[in-house]
């Protein structure tokens, strides 16, 4: 017969005539042998693989009998699988599995729960862009080998969504050396935004207070090498996903300046105007 290894075998009987034991011969570990009531009995579960070709002989009587058969253990395939990364972004490009094991483990099928990630039953392909968002369990069903089962194994991968600004709340004109807020609002909690400027390196990251809304300051600008139109980068940030870049532009005014002061009276009367 043929078992998967750490199974018990079915219970071999063979009857004996004049008889007064038997030895056995050839079994595999956790396999054993025993007589009585001119039965020989072999029963155990097998804890090595292989084949095993065993003898049974009686003891006693004249001349001795004997019998042979065969024991097969198999072992299971083994096998795991996981991914590049844990997290991946909805419209990103199609991910690969990572299978490693023993035996012959290829040819199972994959599967994820709960439904709604795209995922190639055959290779374990899985594309984020056609993906909903949310956490998965991917299983993989490893081939049966011989007399030993299949099974599952499992990992864990999440598709995140990528977030979007749904506002952006500012002033477009500035005077030098002022600053102004800017309010962007988000879809997703916990968005973080990063931005850049195209002129004098202006940079920041900041983080929402948690309700969807955030306040970014404009540091206050002085040079007058910034009057102008600043052209503004949005980027939302969440879940280590990148959303749809916003462009914003900003207009920084020159503030007004007296060049020079003549007064057109030397002299006046009280209560009266002088004319500047």
């Amino acid at each position: 017969q043929t078992v998967c290894i750490n199974s018990a075998i079915t219970n071999i009987t063979l009857a004996t005539t004049g008889a007064t034991g038997a030895t056995f011969a050839g079994l595999p570990a956790g396999v054993t042998g025993s007589w009585s009531g001119n039965v020989a009995t072999i029963i155990g579960t097998p804890t090595v693989s292989g084949t095993f070709n065993y003898t049974v002989t009686t003891t006693g009587g004249c001349p001795p009998a004997t019998a042979t058969g065969t024991i097969t253990v198999d072992i299971p395939n083994t096998a795991s699988i996981s991914y590049p990364l844990p997290l991946y972004c909805v419209a990103e490009a199609p991910v690969a599995v990572v299978i490693t094991g023993t035996g012959n483990y290829t040819g199972g099928q994959f599967s994820a729960i709960p439904v709604g990630l795209s995922i190639n039953a055959s290779s374990g392909l899985i594309t984020p862009a056609a993906s909903t968002p949310g956490t998965y369990q991917v299983n993989y069903l490893v081939p049966s080998n011989g007399a030993c089962s299949s099974f599952i194994v499992s990992t864990t991968i999440t598709i995140a969504p990528r977030p979007t600004i749904t506002n952006v709340a500012f002033s477009s004109n500035i005077c030098n050396g002022s600053s102004t807020d800017i309010v962007l609002s988000s879809n997703l909690l916990g968005t973080t935004y990063t931005w850049s400027a195209t002129i004098s390196n202006i940079t920041g990251t900041y983080v929402t207070n948690g309700d969807e809304t955030n306040i970014n300051q404009i540091a206050t600008l002085t040079d007058t090498e910034n009057i102008g139109t600043i052209t503004m980068v949005i980027i939302p940030r969440a879940n280590g996903c990148d959303g749809t870049p916003r462009t914003i532009e900003i207009t920084v005014n020159p503030n007004p300046v007296i060049e020079s002061v003549s007064v057109s009276d030397t002299a006046v009367c009280s209560g009266s105007n002088v004319h500047v």
